[in-house]
């Protein structure tokens, strides 16, 4: 037996051409004899190989009957066509205003869509009355109450009602 391990049906393919060439080193080629002489794989491998070779051999030599080269090589040479210089083409750009102001419009459009959106706070009235800022007091010089007829009342005046009607949201004009 020999030292170096026994050979896959995976080795054997990969040493093939190799085995077949009679390029294959000795020891490894008498390594591939006895697995192809143990697998029944790669014996049927060997086997139809060797018909195919010997098959290949009684076939008699085929010459051509003239030079086919120059033949071959024009039609596989690429044609070169020249390059027609063409005219440039003025493309007409007026779309270029009508795209610019449709750009302009979503802009403006978005910057109101998002303005309306963030103004408006959709807090229930009452929290917002909870969290309402506490009156300044009065300075110590102004009266506690405007003056009669223009109908302007100080903040700590009013009733809670009426503070609560002014922060409730209009939603499109309407009081919610």
């Amino acid at each position: 037996m020999t030292d170096q391990p026994t050979m896959t049906c995976a080795d054997v393919d990969e040493a093939l051409l190799e085995y077949l060439e009679e390029t294959l080193d000795r020891p490894s080629r008498g390594r591939v004899d006895e697995h192809v002489a143990s697998c029944l794989r790669c014996g049927a491998i060997m086997r139809d190989l060797g018909t195919i070779r010997s098959e290949a051999a009684r076939l008699p030599e085929l010459a051509p009957s003239r030079e086919l080269w120059p033949e071959i090589a024009a039609r596989i040479e690429p044609a070169v066509l020249p390059l027609a210089v063409r005219p440039k083409r003025e493309v007409p750009r007026t779309w270029i205003p009508a795209l610019a102001a449709a750009a302009a419009v979503l802009v403006v459009a978005t910057a109101g869509v998002t303005y309306l959106a963030t103004s408006r706070s959709l807090v229930p009235a009452a929290a917002r009355v909870a969290a309402a800022p506490q009156p300044v007091s009065a300075p110590e010089n102004a009266t506690a109450e405007a003056a009669p007829g223009t109908g302007a009342q100080s903040v700590a005046q009013q009733s809670p009602a009426s503070v609560e009607a002014d922060v409730t949201p209009h939603w499109f004009g309407k009081r919610v």
